[in-house]
């Protein structure tokens, strides 16, 4: 059996990774705790999240990934693709605080490449992480 054949059909199937929004609102926005990962599974569920939060016309989404445990480039891109979106929409969305997993992926992503400078809420690269188990972002 090479890498390119399908599975036995027999073979339990492989469980979709779980992931968990909760919305906290405030008088100028917003924050949406993510817990779970973060992938090609769930990114749009994340995204989809996250543009219902701004079609309720918040002024500002912060969205919290400290509980997330893994984060790809598929959601990456949904976090850039709702940051794009607020941007149209007068809207500020930024990410913060991250996980230890998340704060190596973006100190990954940000050595490759820029990202919205108003992404990250300190507009700062993750700095080492603290005994707390995550990096916050925010110095604010």
């Amino acid at each position: 059996m090479n890498a390119a054949d399908p599975p036995h059909k027999d073979a339990p199937p492989r469980p979709v990774p779980e992931l968990r929004i909760t919305a906290q609102h405030t008088p100028d926005g917003g924050t949406l705790r993510v817990r779970g990962e973060i992938d090609l599974a769930t990114a749009p569920a994340l995204e989809a999240g996250i543009c219902a939060y701004l079609g309720g016309r918040a002024a500002a989404v912060t969205v919290d990934l400290s509980a997330v445990t893994f984060i790809d480039c598929s959601g990456l891109n949904a976090l850039l693709r709702s940051h794009a979106r607020g941007v149209r929409e007068g809207t500020t969305v930024r990410i913060g605080p991250v996980s230890v997993p998340v704060a190596r992926f973006l100190a990954l992503v940000c050595d490759l490449h820029l990202l919205p400078a108003d992404l990250v809420q300190d507009h700062a690269r993750p700095g080492p992480a603290p005994t707390s188990g995550y990096v916050v972002l925010s110095a604010a």
